[in-house]
Parts: structure tokens; sequence; C-alpha cells
């Protein structure tokens, strides 16, 4: 295979792991977010895997690029939930928890089946650490990240709304330092480190 088709081969499955990584954690929070009283992120069609649904065209083409980018943000009611402290912090962790469990589940057959073919073995490698790096980005503690919604269990509600406030300057921080390469160079250790701790566990659990 020459080096053109193999690197559109490679974006090629790059962007269906980015994909299947944004579709499963997100359906899987919405459907968090039902069991906890609120039906929102169902009826924005967040339960759907219709990839319209969960896309979000800029953060995708960072995602190709970049290797760091978003999901469309999640519109949710924490006033619905059951209990709201309980309902903050299972909903903003949710997300990630599923990141890091699909990271290790596709270490975990990576290892087990050992695949021969080459397209199966970048997917895989790619959903590792497409997952690994889309988990940490949701633990971020600054809105719009699920990491705010954490944080926000613990506030006051006047404290909560200027806090949410720093959305509108975040993302555009947020953007500025993926296209200047610096958010990689920030996050990519502690990537780097997660992926090793989860290629070991998978090691670990299949032999």
């Amino acid at each position: 295979m020459d080096s053109i088709s193999y690197i559109l081969q490679e974006h090629l499955t790059l962007a269906v792991a980015i994909m299947f990584v944004i579709i499963a954690c997100r359906i899987f929070q919405a459907n968090i977010a039902l069991v906890l009283g609120d039906e929102t992120p169902k009826l924005n069609g967040a339960t759907s895997l219709n990839p319209a649904n969960h896309i979000d065209i800029t953060g995708f083409i960072c995602f190709l690029v970049f290797r760091f980018g978003w999901a469309k943000p999640m519109n949710v009611n924490v006033n619905n939930f059951k209990n709201k402290f309980v309902g903050k912090i299972v909903y903003s962790l949710s997300s990630a928890f599923m990141c890091f469990l699909l990271a290790l589940l596709s270490a975990i057959i990576f290892i087990a089946v050992n695949p021969k073919s080459e397209i199966v073995v970048i997917l895989l490698r790619s959903i590792i650490s497409i997952s690994v790096v889309f988990g940490i980005i949701d633990l971020i503690p600054l809105p719009p990240f699920d990491g705010s919604i954490f944080i926000s269990a613990f506030l006051s509600s006047d404290v909560e709304y200027e806090y949410f406030k720093l959305s509108k300057y975040t993302t555009l921080i947020l953007l500025v330092l993926i296209v200047t390469r610096t958010f990689g160079m920030f996050l990519s250790p502690f990537v780097s480190s997660v992926v090793k701790f989860i290629i070991n566990l998978a090691i670990f659990l299949v032999r």
C-alpha cells in the first residue's frame, strides 16, 4: 500500500472511530439523564443513532486534524433530576465513564484477539486514544465541559449562574488552544498516562 492510500485509510478509520466514540458516549449519557429524571436529551434526539444529532462539525474536524475536539453540547435540565445533587454528579461523570470503558474494552479485544487486519488494528487503537481524549476533556472542570456540572453541584445558585457564564469565553479559548496545538501539548502527558494504565489493566484482565 502506497503512503497516500495508507494516510487516506488511516483518516477514514479515525473518522469512524471518532463517530463511534461520540455517539456511544452521548447515547449512554442521554439515557443516564433519562434514568435520573430528565427527558430533555431524549427529546432533542440524543438517544438516536443519527450522527447528525451528535457530531459537531468543527469539533469533528479538530479531532481529525489535531486529535482533540468535541461533540455537540448535550442539552439537559438538571432541575428535572429526582435528586439534583446526586444527579449532577452522576450525569457529569457518565460520559467520561463510558469513554474509559470503551477504551478498556477495545484494549481487551486488541490484546485477546491480536487482529492481523491493518484496518482493525488502526480502528481499535483509534478508539482507545479517542475515548481517552474525549473522557479527559469531559472531566475538565470548566463550562461547557461536563466537569463543570460536577463542580456546580457544590455551588449556590447565584455562584453557579456566574460560573456557567464563563462558557462563552472558554469555548473560544479552547478552539485557539487546539488550533495552536497548545491544548494538545498540555493534555498529551495525561492522555499517554491514562492509555498506558488502560493497556496494562487490559493485559492484566486478559492474561
